[in-house]
């Protein structure tokens, strides 16, 4: 008997030998996932957590780095002018009123401008376009607090609005760079509540040319001129003019005067919807036929617009 377990305890430990062996080298060649399943799986899954954890970790670190980066931008971009800030709703002018076909360089255009409004014409005048489905633009200012509602009406009409300063004071708004600013400022709070943005279209009181100015600033309007360009505003001078800001003209004269700017296939026309401006909305009907039997349509400015701009003298 003792000599049967003897025998066999060799034959033991060689079989468990093998075993060991075949056991290493499947788990080695990958035969184990074959197997037992369940137990690979469970590896595989913890390798995936980790890995998964590691991709979340650095791809939370590229966010938060991404996030910084966009954080810091902003912050640059807050750096800039005031007025740049603003711009962001002063591209508004070409889509409240820009028209609905792109501007065609080839056709004859009338742009009606009416300046330092709104006043007690403005209606009257906004009602003569409504009648004759023509779209202009109202370069506003502050002057008659009590008329600002007609801003909105212009604005819902399909006009442009553009700023002509709150005071139209030369005096006052030409007596600094610092003090046009702040009355354009002034002007600029009047949209915001009346339409909600601020216009990026605006005209200089005299136009750009002007040589009053000169008396309060020499040289204001040349650095002006730069730097309403800069800050992203777009300034707008005229062409042609019906002649009502010259005095008390009659309505022929208005009409007569009006009819030079057939002249030009793209026709700025300046006129004025400011306080006794009465003879301006009896012409303005004769004025809009006039121009239709010349073949002309009637558009408001956009920025698509190709601005006139007169020689600046100071």
């Amino acid at each position: 008997m003792r000599t049967k377990i003897l025998i066999l305890i060799p034959t033991i430990l060689v079989a468990a030998g093998i075993v060991l062996f075949i056991t290493f080298a499947a788990v080695q060649n990958g035969a184990w996932a074959k197997i037992f399943p369940g137990q690979a799986e469970t590896a595989d899954s913890v390798s995936s957590i980790q890995n998964t954890e590691n991709t979340r970790d650095a791809g939370s670190t590229q966010n938060t780095e991404s996030t910084q980066s966009t954080e810091n931008g902003r912050n640059t971009g807050n750096n800039g002018s005031v007025a740049s800030g603003e711009m962001q709703n002063a591209s508004r002018p070409a889509e409240s009123a820009g028209s609905e076909e792109k501007e065609d360089a080839a056709e004859k255009t009338v742009y009606l401008t009416f300046d330092d409004g709104p006043s007690e014409m403005t209606p009257l005048i906004l009602d003569i376009l409504e009648d004759y489905q023509v779209r202009a633009t109202f370069f506003v200012t502050g002057i008659n607090p009590g008329c600002a509602g007609y801003i909105r009406d212009a604005y819902e009409a399909g006009h442009t609005i553009g700023m002509h300063t709150y005071s139209h004071d030369y005096a006052e708004i030409y007596s600094s760079v610092r003090a046009y600013y702040d009355d354009l400022e002034r002007i600029s709070q009047v949209c915001r509540d009346q339409i909600g943005y601020v216009p990026r279209c605006i005209r200089f009181p005299g136009g750009s040319s002007n040589t009053v100015s000169a008396k309060y600033s020499p040289g204001i309007m040349t650095y002006l001129t730069e730097d309403v360009t800069e800050r992203g505003y777009l300034y707008c001078d005229w062409n042609c003019a019906n002649g009502d800001g010259e005095g008390s003209l009659s309505v022929p004269e208005l009409v007569e005067n009006a009819s030079e700017g057939a002249q030009y296939r793209q026709a700025v026309m300046l006129c004025h919807d400011g306080n006794g401006k009465r003879a301006t909305v009896d012409a303005l009907p004769q004025i809009i036929e006039y121009f239709r039997s010349q073949g002309y349509v009637f558009r408001p400015l956009t920025e698509d617009t190709q601005m006139p701009r007169h020689q600046v003298k100071n």
